[in-house]
């Protein structure tokens, strides 16, 4: 395995797999701009490659250099893998199966979906889709792409070492993220111990930790607010031997630190990372790391499939415009309140999310809906419509401004709204009367 997977064939893959691929740039921040001191952080920031992340070169070194039957691909993954899978198949014009389990974020579905493939949602984790596409593998003679347990994937990923070499020649350290750990394997591969791999894991999800425990790959549990990216229940036969040789230590760290990582590359570089893609940092940002002085770190931004950024929501005061008229999103939009004092007292809007059957379910007095200040958040785009008031409930705008119908209680767990062209809004013993119609104003009835 070492001998398959080394500097040598690592070359070979880039030239293969360069017309596809981006050279992905590498950001040189100070390291007191994230109060870390007065050294340099170098920053690969692989979620500007194609498909978000660094799994486009592992996918399309798999493939280019195999044999793809007629069946195509099949492929399981926590998203990021069956993204980059779905999105070489696109460009190679090759048939694409692609398993993901239903802790998968709603970007990286969106983008499966975006570039054709077959996609199917079913398990709880990253292992059970893998046994549901190793099992359609078996009845179609698709090709198996894995996510990391393989050595194209292995060498594809450690196409990143090469370029790092180039990009930041006096490295000392490497962070990087580790789930099945193909990505480490490859660049650790690469370096071959020139460079100290640091790898980094949540303590919901600790494969290579366990592994080094055990002195093998073995279970371990697979969770947190990284598990649709590094939570696969072991870490990879064909990478572990890899990881006992070149990497250096296993850093832990909490979904905590992960979050603030994230909040920080947003603040100080204006870097939008997915979890997995920000859990490398979060070991510098933590002090789970703490660098020698003098000491030239890199740290690995791997992936930024996620939903924290949303161009569809209109900006506050403006109308959305769609197509020819104005911006009519359907049918049912929730409303989520969140009480800020006793029966009566003035309410406030909540950031809501919806839930699986698109409610927000939180106690508010059904006479704030007339004050609501924050989002409309509508549960079938997400997308967020606004109603401007000013204060103690005078409204800014009447014509924007929500006409309610009492419900028959003082409390309700969720509202919801119609479209409705009536502008006397009807009431039938104190609940709207539901009738939707295209366009017009808003009218509140009881969900």
């Amino acid at each position: 395995m070492l001998s398959s997977v080394n500097p040598h064939t690592i070359v070979e893959t880039e030239r293969c797999i360069r017309p596809y691929i981006r050279h992905t740039p590498v950001v040189e921040a100070a390291g007191a701009d994230f109060g870390l001191g007065s050294g340099k952080i170098h920053l690969k920031l692989e979620l500007v490659q194609h498909a978000g992340s660094f799994k486009a070169r592992g996918a399309f070194a798999n493939l280019l250099m195999r044999d793809v039957p007629a069946a195509g691909v099949v492929a399981a993954s926590g998203g990021n893998h069956g993204v980059a899978v779905a999105y070489a198949a696109h460009k190679l014009k090759v048939r694409a199966k692609i398993f993901v389990p239903e802790v998968s974020s709603p970007a990286k579905i969106a983008r499966i979906r975006s570039y054709g493939a077959d996609l199917v949602v079913g398990g709880e984790r990253y292992a059970d889709a893998l046994i549901a596409s190793e099992a359609w593998r078996m009845q179609s003679g698709a090709m198996a792409v894995h996510a990391f347990d393989q050595i194209e994937t292995l060498l594809g990923q450690g196409t990143i070492g090469m370029e790092l070499s180039d990009q930041v020649p006096d490295l000392d350290t490497l962070l990087v993220a580790v789930g099945g750990g193909g990505l480490i394997g490859g660049i650790a591969a690469w370096f071959s111990g020139k460079v100290r791999m640091v790898a980094v894991e949540p303590e919901a999800a600790p494969t290579l930790h366990c592994a080094f425990a055990a002195g093998r790959p073995v279970d371990a549990k697979a969770g947190g607010i990284a598990a649709d990216s590094p939570a696969p229940r072991r870490v990879g036969e064909l990478v572990f031997p890899i990881a006992q040789q070149f990497v250096d230590r296993v850093v832990l760290v909490t979904d905590d630190a992960i979050v603030e990582a994230q909040r920080a590359l947003w603040e100080v570089v204006r870097i939008v990372a997915e979890p997995g893609g920000a859990a490398a940092f979060s070991a510098l940002l933590s002090g789970r790391y703490q660098p020698r002085s003098g000491e030239c770190v890199g740290v690995l931004v791997s992936g930024g499939n996620t939903v924290a950024v949303d161009f569809d929501r209109p900006v506050p005061g403006q109308r959305r415009q769609h197509g020819r008229g104005r911006f009519r999103p359907p049918r049912m939009i929730a409303l989520g309140m969140k009480r800020a004092g006793g029966i009566g007292a003035s309410t406030y809007m909540n950031k809501a999310y919806m839930n699986h059957k698109g409610r927000y379910t939180q106690p508010f007095h059904w006479k704030s809906l007339a004050y609501a200040e924050e989002s409309v958040v509508h549960s079938g785009t997400g997308r967020r419509l606004r109603t401007r008031t000013g204060r103690d409930g005078e409204a800014a705008d009447q014509s924007s401004r929500p006409r309610v119908c009492p419900p028959a209680a003082p409390y309700r767990e969720s509202y919801e709204v119609d479209l409705c062209d009536d502008r006397r809004c009807a009431v039938d013993g104190g609940v709207g009367n539901g009738r939707p119609r295209s366009g017009g104003d808003e009218h509140v009835r009881p969900g």
